[in-house]
């Protein structure tokens, strides 16, 4: 669901870039190819993450944990960066 809120922020920003000036325009861009590359590992590694058994969970249970508050935390990061292009 987070990684759904995100895609709608994202198409918002993108659409606030369309009406924006050619630099800041560019540097949304740029922003916005990292954050999709982010999105797309993420998905990948919970997609990873389902299909494990149920028996094999809590041996990786912790890890899971960690670098999904690292991932929460980059992506937040990476369009906060992105909302101040519009400052």
């Amino acid at each position: 669901a987070q990684i759904d809120d995100w895609k709608g922020e994202m198409k918002s920003l993108e659409d606030k870039a369309a009406d924006a000036g050619e630099d800041v325009k560019a540097k949304c861009q740029k922003a916005m190819d990292a954050l999709r590359c982010q999105c797309q590992d993420g998905e990948a590694k919970l997609e990873e993450w389902k299909s494990k058994a149920e028996d094999t969970w809590e041996d990786f249970q912790q890890e899971a944990e960690e670098s999904l508050t690292a991932f929460k935390t980059s992506v937040a990061h990476s369009i906060d960066r992105i909302k101040a292009l519009f400052a």
